[in-house]
């Protein structure tokens, strides 16, 4: 199986993912634990709404209510936990993880 593209083509794209996943793991140096954990919950929703628009796939009503709750917990446990950034650069990181 020769690929149809010259193999130099790919140069562009492996770099970029190279690039992005180290800057990614970067940002999440800077960021507590909690908030990459809200961060991740909370992409449930708009995928959800996202999918709705784009594909048409349509989710039950418990579905959007289980995306809710669990981005409501995690956020109630941001806000009103005990919870404390390594370090000052915590607004950096959530400013690279929302980049």
């Amino acid at each position: 199986m020769k690929p149809v593209a010259p193999t130099y083509s790919y140069a562009a794209v492996s770099v970029s993912n190279v690039v992005a996943t180290f800057c990614q793991y970067e940002a999440l140096k800077y960021v507590s634990f909690i908030l990459q954990t809200l961060a991740k919950s909370a992409k449930m929703i708009p995928v959800m709404i996202w999918s709705f628009f784009l594909s048409g796939k349509v989710y039950k009503f418990a579905d959007y209510m289980l995306a809710l709750s669990v981005s409501g917990g995690c956020a109630s446990v941001a806000v009103f936990g005990n919870v404390k950034a390594r370090n000052t650069y915590a607004v950096l990181g959530v400013v690279n993880l929302l980049w």
